[in-house]
């Protein structure tokens, strides 16, 4: 088990950089200061989420109380907990256990599959609970507040919350090992990421259409109505998921009774893992090296198309920005989460008009009224300007090169015209956004002609503002060293900071409009005052991103 423990250590350290954190405690204190700041700003968000989770468990709690089964709420927050787990894991163990660039180094290594799928596994169920403890930690504590539980209570509570992930993720990874080691899937990875995405897209929207659908009375009364109508739930629940059973009883019922059911999921957990060692041993490895056998095709040139191609000269710019499409198109995790915010916002924010017109009747026709057209119209572009930029697009473009990275500092083109083909092709996608979300729009609020290509106008703008400072803030602080193209996206911090300052331009922007409207301003001139804002902050941003990229390839290494 040395070698287990060795390499878990190591993949640790590479995954969390604890050497660099190390490092930085003792020569670095300005990057220490910087991570100790990411790591503050992680934490708020979880406390945010758990928060607005919480709000929702509190009323599960005081329905299944008033019903004598506080107990439910542990079994819905537990439940809903697993099937997250499920849903998204398979992707992201298939992504982390056979497409992930560390492979090559482990396979000569004389490690046993099971040491490697091990750590990997442990490491994606590590991430897991930035998903698990926003949703199941509020259950537990307001489950053990609620019902004054004593100091063993907390003890198996934090147990079950260590190993909630366990199951969904043992089951994902039997299922995947399995499917790839009789099919070879590599050729469709691609195919297979987009559709998991586009099933996330799809559990989204459905979320929230059943969501705006609920009825629109008191909390305390849904809730009880929901439970009371629901007597079985809990023992629904256990025949066709028995650990969220075990789980319930094994957290609410005192002694050896809730013990034994804490024990007997434990028991089934370990089984399970066991089962997946065993086959990793046997299949693991022998998946990765079919997976990784390709055929060649082979074509033919004729003289006249080598010396057509020799003599053919195109331009550096125009290269680049054909370069970023082929990079972006090739990795189906880059453009999930480049488009996937600008694809659902929109349908989102539609989504109470459209489920909910009687109510929403009378604020409709408020909005439609062709007085205030002029406030719904850049309202609505402040709509439009947001969600075109919650993604990672401009924030990774740098990043997204990883240890590639040298091939652009070695070519001969200069960083002026590497740095404007990311920018151009940032903006193209993002008009994919811009339009979406226009279409909507004018759909939902029965936008005229004018308000419409005033508002494509003005995004545009606004866009390449943003846009700027989003690449900015990749090329002062690129992430450069990653082996899997999920952590240039998803566990870079680029992104976020990207949104929080797009955040931070649009509530300016909006406060210069209303400033803009209470001065009398409206019509074409509070367009046009408006449109030269933007462009006044875009043009010195253009000239920091410039003078930034100058500087970044010259001395970042990758």
């Amino acid at each position: 088990m040395s070698e287990f423990f060795s390499l878990l250590k190591t993949t640790l350290n590479v995954n969390y950089g604890f050497s660099v954190l190390k490092y930085q405690l003792k020569k670095d204190r300005k990057k220490l200061a910087q991570t100790i700041f990411i790591i503050i700003g992680v934490f708020v968000g979880l406390i945010s989420i758990s928060s607005v989770l919480g709000a929702v468990m509190v009323g599960i709690f005081l329905g299944g109380k008033s019903l004598g089964k506080p107990e439910m709420v542990i079994t819905i927050a537990f439940l809903m907990t697993q099937l997250v787990v499920l849903m998204f894991g398979i992707f992201y163990i298939m992504g982390t256990f056979y497409f992930a660039n560390d492979m090559n180094i482990l396979l000569p290594l004389p490690l046993k599959a099971s040491h490697v799928l091990g750590t990997k596994l442990i490491i994606v169920m590590i991430n897991e609970y930035l998903t698990v403890i926003p949703v199941l930690l509020p259950s537990l504590i307001i489950f053990g507040v609620g019902t004054g539980q004593g100091v063993a209570y907390y003890i198996k509570a934090l147990f079950v919350l260590l190993a909630s992930p366990v199951i969904p993720l043992v089951l994902c990874s039997l299922f995947v090992v399995a499917l790839m080691r009789f099919v070879n899937l590599r050729r469709s990875k691609d195919l297979l990421a987009i559709l998991g995405g586009f099933v996330g897209i799809g559990f989204a929207i459905g979320s929230n259409y059943f969501t705006q659908r609920m009825p629109k009375t008191g909390n305390m009364e849904f809730f009880q109505n929901f439970l009371a109508s629901q007597t079985g739930l809990i023992e629904s629940i256990g025949n066709k998921f028995p650990p969220s059973i075990w789980i319930t009883y094994g957290l609410s019922k005192p002694g050896l009774t809730g013990l034994g059911y804490i024990m007997l999921f434990f028991l089934v957990a370990a089984l399970l893992l066991a089962v997946l060692m065993w086959i990793a041993n046997r299949w693991f490895y022998k998946s990765i090296l079919a997976g990784q056998e390709v055929t060649r095709k082979r074509n033919r040139l004729s003289r006249e198309d080598i010396g057509r191609k020799q003599t053919r000269e195109g331009s550096p710019l125009k290269a680049l920005f054909r370069r970023e499409w082929k990079v972006f198109f090739r990795t189906p995790v880059y453009v999930m989460n480049g488009i996937m915010g600008m694809v659902i916002a929109p349908v989102l924010i539609a989504m109470p008009f459209l489920t909910q017109k009687n109510e929403m009747g009378e604020f409709m026709e408020i909005l439609r009224n062709p007085a205030n057209n002029t406030f719904v119209t850049v309202g609505a572009l402040g709509i439009v300007l947001y969600i075109t930029n919650l993604n990672i697009i401009a924030s990774t473009a740098i990043s997204r090169e990883g240890n590639m990275y040298w091939m652009s500092r070695m070519i001969p083109v200069s960083p002026r015209e590497q740095i404007t083909a990311k920018l151009l092709h940032s903006l193209v996608i993002e008009m994919l956004g811009i339009v979406v979300s226009i279409a909507v729009l004018t759909y939902v609020l029965g936008l005229t002609t004018s308000s419409v290509i005033i508002m494509l106008v003005l995004s545009v703008i606004g866009n390449l503002l943003f846009v700027t400072l989003n690449l900015i803030i990749d090329v002062l602080h690129p992430k450069l060293n990653w082996t899997n193209p999920q952590e240039a996206v998803k566990q870079n911090l680029n992104g976020f900071f990207g949104v929080l300052v797009s955040t931070l331009i649009a509530v300016l922007l909006a406060g210069i409009t209303v400033g803009l409207i209470v001065l009398g301003v409206s019509g074409w001139f509070l367009y046009i005052l408006l449109g030269l804002v933007m462009v006044l902050l875009t043009l010195p941003c253009m000239g920091w991103l410039y003078a930034a990229a100058e500087n970044m390839y010259q001395k970042v290494e990758a």
